[in-house]
């Protein structure tokens, strides 16, 4: 079966990337054995392999409120549930940063940070390695019901 497009593309630019970390790895050991480094250009060097290592797409929608985001992609990533999943109201509709993913390493379902945890100068990259911070709701990925329901959290202010 021949893959086309976006597919191939994305696999071209994933190789890419793993030359890329393959490379400043090499980079990082020669320089290390030539004791030609310090600390700050380790760490900098190990968190650009770190970064290459993610090998995930990110798309960042961003506008001011009630301009379509939640719509865009209700369209974009819901359509065949044949129902809107994402809160899509006029108004203010979701006021906090979300963030949609998968992973393979965990079920279906939905992780919330409250909202009051913004005021505590915590970085939501620092939270990702708290999971007790974190309120999880499970999804049954063969419900839009379901999953509509439970994604109506994001609404919430506390």
């Amino acid at each position: 079966m021949t893959k086309h497009g976006i597919i191939d593309d994305f696999e071209a630019y994933s190789e890419w990337r793993k030359q890329v970390r393959n490379v400043i790895k090499k980079y990082r050991d020669i320089a290390k054995a030539e004791d030609l480094t310090n600390a700050h250009s380790e760490q900098r060097l190990n968190q650009i392999i770190s970064t290459l290592n993610d090998d995930k797409l990110y798309i960042a929608f961003v506008a001011e409120f009630s301009r379509g985001k939640s719509e865009l992609i209700n369209a974009i990533f819901f359509s065949t549930l044949g129902k809107r999943v994402l809160p899509s109201s006029a108004g203010r509709t979701t006021m906090c940063p979300s963030e949609l993913m998968y992973d393979h390493d965990f079920e279906p379902s939905i992780r919330l940070l409250p909202i009051d945890t913004r005021s505590t100068g915590t970085s939501i990259q620092e939270y990702k390695n708290m999971p007790e911070e974190w309120s999880d709701y499970p999804l049954d990925i063969d419900s839009a019901e379901q999953i509509s329901e439970v994604l109506r959290h994001i609404t919430e202010v506390n």
